[in-house]
């Protein structure tokens, strides 16, 4: 890490770095301690959720049972800077990390205080991305997958009939199949015994990057040509969802319930309401940055892990809200009454794009107090609606403005046209 200040104040000095905080010292510099509850890391490209507590992979590994309120640390520390510790599984107390090149693939089984070694067998750590749970055995995607029935200590190559493949670095489960991914896509029903390609109408050259389900749609994200592909049919065959906007790659895919999410690492975060035909941009709020790695969802809220900025918390029903109802351009802005109105406490607000532009719908008082933004977001040409839940305002007479201020967001063409705002009212009857 990079440490760019020092003072010393009595006895003690004091070291403030870029990625880990500030350290304090009362013993002229031969030990350190950390003066700064949190996380102390400003990249986070990989979230782990298991049962209240999340964790995340920053240059260390740190974990958080309150939301991200406070974070502690689970692996890494200040002197030990060869080391680059990745969180691959975890299941209660039983915990497996990724140091490269210090120590290869370690393990705890008291969450986190220990860490021995184990791995044996393994190809080279480099890509070791994922170690799932199944059939009684452990699977490790580590260029080839791997299986191990002693808790990790020893590993034995599974996939021996997938000649010619490239490499695999992520495994997830889905029902009953198991996915390998990477330079491609490879599948096994028996609990990873066998394994069958799976990669058919894919043209991912920069690897696939994790899957997601809605309904009966399997999904997968992937780099250039497209970053979006769907299966109906367990992977045997692969289509082109719409791509995300700007044509940006996808890091991460998640889905709950309808919704899909996909984190596109230089564009974003977007939202699909439509099995992928459609994006919505949900990224208000979060920081310039060059890089947005991955995405959990937690209690109502979902983070974002991004690069040089940590990690990113917001209400989950605030990047759900917006619904696009079509993607036919219309010929002019609108604002729609809301309906119902009067209403309690919920109602819903339809307006239309003309053009691609940055988007605030907004609600204030009679006395021309902010109340809400429930949307603040760069959208494309289309037909919209959002829900408002007013439950927690009071009975009365409220507005509600929609501002479009026209560009060229979401790699539309140069569309530059007259700003619109237009008021309305609404009522809350209680």
């Amino acid at each position: 890490m990079s440490m760019v200040s020092l003072a010393i104040a009595g006895s003690t000095t004091y070291i403030g770095t870029i990625a880990n905080g500030v350290y304090a010292s009362t013993d002229n510099g031969n030990t350190w301690s950390p003066r700064i509850t949190g996380l102390k890391a400003r990249d986070m490209n990989g979230f782990f959720i298991d049962g209240t507590t999340l964790y995340g992979n920053g240059n260390s590994i740190f974990k958080t049972t309150d939301g991200g309120d406070a974070w502690t640390g689970v692996r890494g520390n200040l002197k030990d800077s060869s080391a680059q510790p990745t969180l691959v599984y975890v299941n209660g107390s039983l915990l497996f990390e990724r140091d490269y090149p210090a120590y290869g693939l370690e393990r705890s089984t008291d969450a986190g205080a220990i860490w021995t070694q184990a791995g044996g067998g393994l190809a080279s750590y480099v890509t070791l991305g994922a170690i799932i749970s199944s059939g009684g055995r452990l699977l490790a995607a580590d260029v080839r997958i791997y299986s191990s029935t002693d808790n990790g200590d020893t590993w034995i190559q599974e996939d021996a009939e997938l000649t010619g493949f490239p490499s695999f670095a992520g495994l997830t489960k889905v029902g009953s199949t198991i996915y390998a991914y990477d330079l491609g896509v490879a599948k096994s029903t028996d609990e990873g015994v066998t394994w069958t390609k799976a990669d058919s109408g894919m043209a991912a050259y920069f690897g696939v990057a994790g899957f997601a389900v809605v309904g009966s749609t399997l999904f997968a994200g992937g780099g250039y040509p497209n970053a979006v592909y769907k299966s109906t049919n367990d992977g045997a065959i692969w289509t082109t969802a719409a791509p995300i906007p700007s044509f940006g790659g996808t890091s991460q895919l998640l889905a709950l319930g309808n919704d899909l999410f996909a984190c596109s690492p230089n564009n974003g975060i977007f939202i699909s309401k439509n099995l992928g035909s459609s994006w919505t941009k949900i990224s208000a709020g979060l920081p310039n940055t060059n890089y947005y790695y991955s995405l959990a969802i937690q209690n109502g809220w979902m983070f974002a892990g991004t690069s040089g900025n940590s990690v990113w918390k917001r209400p989950l029903s605030d990047v759900t809200a917006v619904e696009e109802v079509s993607i036919i351009i219309p010929g002019e802005y609108a604002l729609e009454q809301n309906y119902p109105n009067p209403f309690n406490p919920i109602t819903v607000i339809s307006y239309s794009l003309s053009v691609n532009g940055i988007v605030t719908l907004e609600i204030g008082d009679v006395l021309g107090k902010h109340v809400a933004t429930i949307v603040n977001e760069a959208l494309h040409p289309g037909e919209y609606k959002v829900t408002w839940d007013a439950s927690g305002q009071a009975s009365g007479v409220y507005f509600y403005r929609l501002t479009v201020s026209p560009s060229a967001a979401q790699g539309g063409s140069l569309e530059f046209g007259e700003s619109y705002s237009e008021t309305k009212r609404l009522i809350i009857i209680k």
